[in-house]
């Protein structure tokens, strides 16, 4: 048997500022799997929360176009079709809760992208290793739909939201921290020349 080490992913860790949050966020790819519509469905039910969708076309095709025009029909909704990588924390930073619409995915990156900003997660299907539940970085929804506007509601009032955000920072205080992860890296590289 080959003894194997899992190393998370490293990130920096974007200072975090005492800022107010004024959105609920969705970040991603129009990928059939993830579902965007059910985020502008989201918005239609919560007209007084604003909400804003990144969402990059894999092949502008007429369902993009058909979804770019459903969400200007969605006042509290603000879609942007590309924001370069360099610049996305920003959007995390003003965001309440990303919230991932997909039926099935690995360990999204927009998962570490909100802990890293601090921002909690409502999922409808995706939880990878149950880390949501585990950490109390958000909610999952186990693939219910009535779940996700329930989840939805209940973070927003009493800014509820708030005590996931805190977690989720801490999560990746712990497992994503640029810095730790090079430590590992270097540990595990002098054991393996000493191995030798």
């Amino acid at each position: 048997a080959i003894k194997s080490h899992v190393i998370p992913n490293g990130h920096p860790l974007p200072s975090i500022e005492k800022q107010k949050k004024d959105t609920i966020l969705w970040v991603g790819r129009d990928d059939p799997v993830k579902k965007p519509e059910r985020f502008l469905e989201l918005a239609r039910i919560m007209p007084d929360e604003h909400f804003t969708i990144i969402c990059q076309t894999l092949n502008d095709d007429q369902k993009y176009k058909n979804l770019i025009l459903e969400s200007e029909k969605i006042s509290n909704l603000k879609f942007i079709r590309h924001v370069p990588f360099n610049q996305i924390n920003s959007y995390f930073r003003w965001a309440k809760v990303l919230v991932n619409t997909s039926d099935s995915e690995g360990f999204p990156n927009t998962f570490i992208q909100a802990c890293n900003c601090g921002v909690a997660i409502l999922s409808f299907n995706v939880n990878p290793d149950g880390f949501l539940d585990k950490y109390k970085c958000g909610l999952n929804c186990n693939g219910n739909i009535d779940k996700l506007t329930f989840n939805m509601r209940f973070l927003i009032e009493s800014n509820r939201y708030i005590e996931f955000d805190i977690n989720a920072r801490k999560y990746s205080e712990t497992f994503h921290d640029i810095t730790k992860i090079a430590g590992e890296y270097k540990t595990l590289f002098s054991k393996l020349i000493k191995a030798k």
